[in-house]
C-alpha cells in the first residue's frame, strides 16, 4: 500500500485510526503467524475506553462493530496485548495473564504455532468484535473482518492462504482457561478464510478522460500517476467517500474516473 502521512506503512486505509498510549502495546514483533479473533463482551466505546486507559497493558490491532465499521488501535508492526502468554522454564508449560498453568488438568492450547519461549502477541494480529459470544456475527462484521484478513495477508505473505487452526484462530485456542468462550461458538473460521483466499482485485477502467491516481483518499490530496482512457486498473478496497485503491499500490482514484 503507499505510504503517507495519513495512511504510514502498517495502518490499514480506510479504517479510523485510534491512537492509544504507548504503555498499552509493544513496538516489538516477530513474523506474522495468524490473525486472532476475540469478543470484546461489550461495545465499541467500551473497548476503546479499556485501550485508551494508560497503564492497562490492553490492546487488540483492530476493533469492528457490528455494524461494520473498522477502528485500528495498533499498527500491524507492532504489538498489541491481546494474546499474550507467558512461558515457564520451571513448568515447562505456558502461562496466561491470569496465572493459570496451560498443562494437564488444564487444557492446553490448541494452536500449534505458539513457539516456546516467544510471547505469541509478537507472532499475531488480533481483531476484537463488538458483541457477546452469544451473539451471531453480523453480515457486516463477517465483511469487515474478512476485509481486514485480505489486507493484513498483503503486508505479511506468511498468513497466506488462510486456514483455520494454522493462520486463523480464536482467543480460546491460545488462552483455553480464561478465554475459553472467546470470541464464541458462532464463528465460522472456514468460511471467514475462504472468503479471504477467494477474493480477487475488481477490475475496472480509467474513464472516457483517463484518471488521475491521489496519494490519499481523503482530498484534495497530490496526484501520484495518471491512467489514460479506457486503462485497466485492480481495485483491492472501496471507500465511502467514492474512491478507489489501485492495486498497484500506486495510489487513490475517485470512483466517477472509473467504469466497469
Amino acid at each position: 500500500m503507499p505510504v503517507s502521512t495519513d495512511t504510514p506503512t502498517g495502518w490499514m486505509p480506510g479504517a479510523t485510526r485510534t491512537s492509544i498510549p504507548a504503555s498499552n502495546y509493544s513496538t516489538l514483533s516477530s513474523t506474522r503467524k495468524a490473525i486472532v479473533l476475540h469478543i470484546i463482551e461489550g461495545s465499541v466505546s467500551s473497548a476503546l475506553y479499556e485501550f485508551k486507559r494508560n497503564g492497562a497493558q490492553k490492546s487488540a490491532h483492530f476493533i469492528v462493530s457490528k455494524a461494520g465499521l473498522i477502528w485500528q488501535c495498533v499498527s500491524i508492526d507492532d504489538s498489541a496485548y491481546a494474546n499474550g502468554l507467558s512461558w515457564s522454564v520451571d513448568h515447562q508449560c505456558w502461562i496466561d495473564p491470569q496465572g493459570h498453568l496451560l498443562k494437564a488438568p488444564n487444557p492446553t492450547p490448541a494452536w500449534q504455532g505458539l513457539t516456546p519461549p516467544v510471547n505469541p502477541n509478537l507472532t499475531t494480529i488480533s481483531i476484537e468484535r463488538e458483541g457477546h459470544y452469544q451473539d451471531i456475527p453480523t453480515a457486516a462484521q463477517n465483511a469487515a473482518v474478512v476485509k481486514i484478513m485480505q489486507w493484513c495477508a498483503a503486508q505479511y505473505a506468511t498468513l497466506a492462504p488462510y486456514a483455520y487452526m494454522r493462520s486463523l484462530i480464536g482467543h480460546c485456542h491460545i488462552s483455553p482457561v480464561s478465554k475459553a468462550n472467546c470470541p464464541g461458538p458462532h464463528v465460522d473460521y472456514a468460511a471467514l478464510a475462504a472468503a479471504a483466499n477467494a477474493a480477487q482485485p475488481r477490475i475496472v477502467h480509467a474513464g472516457p478522460f483517463g484518471a488521475i491516481a491521489r496519494t490519499d483518499y481523503r482530498a484534495p490530496a497530490p496526484a501520484a500517476a495518471y491512467f489514460a482512457p479506457g486503462t485497466a486498473i485492480e481495485i483491492d478496497d472501496f471507500f465511502q467517500n467514492g474512491y478507489r485503491h489501485a492495486g498497484s499500490g500506486i495510489g487513490f482514484i475517485a470512483d466517477g474516473d472509473l467504469t466497469v
